[in-house]
């Protein structure tokens, strides 16, 4: 877990069964969401992006929606650069500025809500690079009824071949 830049992660099962490396990592990723402690939300947005051994971002994307809405102000928070501390984690570890929010940004899609499609279409309508699309990947995904003409809107203003084939493949068929 340290390896991971997740420190404090603890694995509670003892001896022989105790799984190890990689594998250890996942696990308790995974538990930290069937857990339900909101208070494990640091650690997954640090997990979506840990990438020593390989990616662990399914079992922290899965942990995160788990934990609901409390995952959806935190993510929110970290793409609009409002959490301090994973800002400086990521400085630390090398994680470009323009990508440090993308994976969060897909992560927001799988949660869905209000609050989640709200940040999601401003994103879709920013010129933010990665950011905007993985919003629209995000917004495909969840599929609202509101974002159809905001991604056809996009589609129309699009100056990047990734971002019209974005927009366009996200619209509903």
């Amino acid at each position: 877990a340290e390896a991971y830049g997740l420190p404090g992660l603890q694995f509670a099962t003892p001896g022989p069964q105790r799984p190890s490396g990689e594998m250890a990592v996942r696990e308790a990723v995974l538990a930290l969401g069937e857990i339900g402690d909101p208070r494990a939300i640091p650690v997954l947005l640090k997990a979506i992006w840990s990438e020593v051994w390989t990616s662990i971002f399914p079992e922290a994307r899965v942990a995160l929606v788990s934990l609901g809405d409390a995952a959806v102000k935190a993510i929110i928070a970290a793409v609009e650069g409002k959490d301090a501390a994973l800002a400086k984690w990521a400085k630390e570890w090398k994680i470009s500025e323009e990508y440090f929010p993308a994976k969060a940004i897909l992560v927001l899609g799988d949660l869905g809500g209000k609050a989640a499609v709200e940040k999601l279409m401003a994103l879709a309508r920013s010129d933010s690079g990665y950011q905007q699309v993985f919003a629209i990947q995000a917004l495909g995904n969840l599929a609202p009824a509101e974002a159809g003409p905001i991604l056809v809107d996009v589609a129309k203003k699009s100056t990047t071949a990734e971002v019209l084939q974005a927009a366009l493949s996200a619209l509903p068929r």
